[in-house]
């Protein structure tokens, strides 16, 4: 229907399926098939991690793409899973994150790190669990990590690597605009990014110099590294993003309280 009736529909989601869905339908989160293979180029190439056990919540959708996206980077830059583990277990219809670490115990060679693919709430567990049984891997995740619940897992998470759409740790003159007419303490990415695309969008009419659909949706398509609170943002002609993440790790400051640290 937006298609049809010419409407501009920007999601600020990555969860969305919107893929090549037509020529008005855009979105401008970090694409997740980016935003995995950045952390694991990383990790690999830079760290030095090539073995890892590959954790999947079954019972969480995005889990199982997030963790189909990992396998994909992994494969690309050489990096080895050694271990395949699912939090869910199909008997009980719960988590069973016991029997994950029974599994890790189990890898034929040293681990570098813990790829977790589902919430917040159940890293912190996995995290804990892996500590308590002597286990010192880092944990690797996605966006869902990056959040105040999953920052107060205690020791069991520094170490912690993950990507990130936004943080008010990037300093520059855009974020201070940005705090300044978000109004409210601690915006988080959604709000970030909603802030990004109304931007974009009164840019592209600006340049368009009309409020004609057809040709706003040309001036997004035609303007590149478009600079905002969640990076630079650029279209490709099939309107998919062209977005990069920030990788960020957990550290414990100096009042002992963990802190992310942004990978500049």
């Amino acid at each position: 229907l937006a298609n049809e009736s010419k409407t501009i529909l920007i999601s600020v989601g990555s969860r969305r399926q919107l893929k090549a869905t037509g020529p008005y339908i855009f979105r401008t989160a970090v694409p997740d098939e980016t935003a995995t293979d950045d952390l694991i180029k990383h990790t690999v190439t830079e760290l030095g991690y090539v073995n890892y056990a590959l954790v999947t919540a079954a019972d969480n959708e995005f889990s199982l793409e997030l963790s189909s996206l990992f396998k994909k980077a992994l494969d690309k830059h050489h990096g080895v899973v050694k271990v395949l583990a699912d939090t869910y277990d199909s008997y009980t219809g719960g988590p069973n994150i016991k029997a994950v670490i029974a599994e890790i115990k189990k890898s034929p060679d040293s681990l570098h790190g813990v790829i977790y693919t589902g919430g917040a709430s159940e890293a912190v567990l996995l995290a804990q669990e892996l500590k308590k049984a002597g286990l010192n891997i880092p944990l690797i995740g996605g966006d869902d990590l990056f959040s105040a619940e999953y920052l107060k897992g205690g020791d069991a998470v520094n170490e912690t690597l993950m990507y990130t759409t936004f943080s008010v740790d990037i300093k520059s003159a855009k974020m201070d605009e940005f705090i300044k007419d978000y109004g409210k303490a601690n915006p988080d990415r959604f709000a970030a990014l909603s802030y990004d695309t109304f931007m974009l969008v009164a840019e592209a009419i600006k340049e368009a110099g009309s409020t004609d659909t057809s040709l706003v949706r040309e001036a997004l398509i035609n303007r590149k590294d478009c600079e905002g609170v969640t990076g630079k943002t650029s279209f490709t002609p099939e309107n998919m993003p062209i977005k990069h993440p920030s990788i960020c790790k957990i550290k414990k400051g100096e009042s002992g309280e963990n802190t992310f640290v942004i990978k500049q």
